[in-house]
This record gives C-alpha cells, structure tokens and sequence, in this order.
C-alpha cells in the first residue's frame, strides 16, 4: 500500500504539482522543436492543439484513476490486467519516467555549461543534482509538495517579469500571415510537441494522495493550463520578437529571447540570471517528481521498500542522463519520449476498457 494517512495532498499541492512536474526542459527546446516541424508563423496553433489534446487526456487519467480510489496506476493496472501484465504496465511506465527525467536533467547541464559554468564538466552538475534530489524525496511525497508549494509563486513572478519585459521587442508582423501555407502544417509538429507536457501521467498516481479527490480535476487540469500559456505565450513572444528564422536557428530560443533585451536594458542588464536561476529550481522539481514516480513502480514490482529503490535508481538514471552525445541525440530522446506519451495513453484506455468490459461481464452474471 502506497499511500498513509500521512501520505496526503491538498487541492493546491495537486495545482502546483502538476505545474512543476511539468513545466521543465520543453519551455526552453520547445520554441525551436515546434518551429523547425511547422516552419510558419502558425505554430503558436499547434503548440495550443497539443494543449488541449494533453488537458483532455488528463481528465482521462483522472476518470479512470476514480474508478480505483486511493491506489495508484501501478496498483490498479494489476487488477485489472492481472499481476504479470501489470508489472508489465509498471516497468514501461518507470522507465518512461527515468527517460524524461534524464531528458530534462540532462539539458539543465547543457544549459549550465553553455550560459554559466562554461568548462564544467557535465557530470560536476548532474550528480550534486541527483543527490540533492535523493534527500528531498528521503521526506516523501509531503516534502516535495511543499517544495512544490515555495517554487511555483516564485516561478510565476519571474516568468511575468520576463514576459513583460519581452514584449518591448514584440512585432506583430511576425506572426502573419495566418494559415499563409493552408491549415496542414499547424497538425505537422503535434506529435513531437507532446514531450513538451511530458510528466502529466503523474496524475495517475498522485491522484491517489488527494484527500480531496473531488477536486481532482479542476486542479489538475488548471495547473497543467497553467503550463499550456505560459508555453504559448514564451512560442509567441519568440516569434514575435525574435522573428520565425531566429527561433528555427537557435539552440534555446527561450534564453536568447531573454538575453536580446539586455541589449537594450538599462536597469535588468543580466535578467537572463534571474531567469536561469528559476528556471534551474523548476527544472529540479520536474525531475525530482518523475524520479520519485518511476521508484514507485520498481517498488511495486519488486516488493521492497522505496528507500532503497531510489538509491539504487540513482546510477541508472546517471547513465540515462550521460548517453546522449550531443544536441542532436538529446533532441532524438525528446522525440522517443514523444512517442512514448500516445503509447502510455494508449495502454490507459486498453486499462479502461479492460475494467469497463469486465465490470459489464460481472454485472450480467
């Protein structure tokens, strides 16, 4: 059994949890990703259409998650499946957690590198991240939602702050012509957006923590909507003060947007550190949830205790992190955990309608 009475999360933990997990990597490789997919100012509708697709599958996690009330997608992919298949179900959704949490790790220390300790070694940086990470989650799911809790206001004052400032760059004109090139290219970069919302499955297990189950998906879905503007409006403002050539050419389009203004600043001349800065604890909030998640589910399948699951999980995920050579294999894993969303999806409603057609059965005899 996962969860204690201890074990317990309100209607706001559920906000910025959601928010968190998976407001990560893809706000930086986002702009540059979905550009080079569509390559017309349109993409700003793309970004919105993987939005919604991504909400309205949250609300499918959610649906089916209170068919099961205080259990886990770990839990009850077992009774619904039997246990063999759903230890199945439990690895492939772990190591789609340790993916993208080596994923978003891993660019946080090309980022690092690039823009503030140029020369560093790259493991100097990923592993005091994962051992920090490992203390945090040694206190439970409590202590990361009250993380969770501290970051996400902090979070959005930046954010505003950083936006605001942008939009003296702003022109308008770079975001026409509308469908200039027919509405086909606006569904060209959706599937390889989805990496972007990467982590919102979570809600299938920490759905199991609310004590106010009720309420699931008002917050959940207003946390991951938070994410969804605050992706769209970074998309725009790229576009739009950067030009759509700029942000297909750039490496992190985000961080050359914030850094273009102190060009012209006289007061926020180094904003991009207190960008950066942010950026780095929202970035370890994100890993540390998926971490946390993928432990549980080799603890379900194993039958140890969680301690030693993600201590043991640490060198794993170490090399995870390492294996990517380059930008372009980190962008190729990008891809992969694309992939793996609409295949995790997909299992969710083979789970539904397993438990639906059973639940029929039953209800006949």
């Amino acid at each position: 059994m996962f969860v204690t009475k201890d074990d317990r999360i309100s209607a706001n933990q559920a906000m910025a949890s959601m928010t968190c997990t998976t407001l990560g990597a893809g706000l930086l490789v986002m702009p540059r990703i979905l550009i080079q997919d569509v390559g017309t100012p349109d993409v700003w509708l793309t970004l919105l259409l993987t939005g919604i697709l991504v909400v309205l599958a949250l609300i499918f996690f959610i649906k089916l998650s209170q068919k099961f009330p205080e259990q886990t997608l770990y839990q009850y992919s077992s009774k619904i499946l039997g246990r063999p298949l759903g230890n199945l179900v439990c690895l492939l959704f772990s190591l789609y957690l340790l993916l993208t949490s080596a994923y978003e790790l891993r660019i946080l220390a090309e980022v690092i590198v690039f823009y503030l300790l140029e020369g560093t070694p790259k493991w100097a940086i990923v592993i005091p991240f994962m051992l920090v990470s490992y203390y945090l989650l040694l206190g439970g799911v409590n202590a990361m939602m009250r993380l969770f809790q501290i970051v996400l206001p902090i979070t959005i004052i930046i954010i505003i702050i950083v936006y605001g400032l942008s939009f003296s760059m702003f022109h308008i004109d770079n975001l026409k012509p509308v469908f200039g090139s027919g509405i086909s290219p606006v569904f060209n970069g959706s599937i390889h957006s989805f990496n972007s919302f990467a982590g919102y499955e979570l809600v299938a297990i920490y759905f199991a923590y609310m004590n106010e189950p009720k309420k699931a998906i008002k917050s959940f879905a207003i946390g991951l909507g938070l994410v969804v503007v605050i992706y769209l409006i970074a998309l725009i403002l790229v576009i739009g003060s950067l030009s759509l050539e700029a942000g297909m050419l750039s490496t992190w389009p985000t961080i050359d947007l914030v850094r273009n203004y102190e060009l012209k600043g006289f007061f926020f001349e180094r904003i991009e550190i207190l960008f950066l800065v942010i950026w780095v604890m929202q970035l370890f909030c994100a890993f540390s949830s998926m971490y946390y998640g993928a432990s549980l589910g080799l603890s379900h399948v194993l039958g140890n205790k969680k301690r030693p699951i993600l201590l043991g999980l640490l060198p794993v995920s170490y090399i995870f992190t390492m294996v990517p050579r380059n930008i372009n294999d980190i962008t190729v894993l990008g891809y992969v955990i694309s992939y793996y969303c609409i295949l995790l999806f997909i299992i969710a409603l083979i789970l539904f309608i397993v438990y639906s057609f059973r639940k029929r059965v039953i209800s006949h005899v």
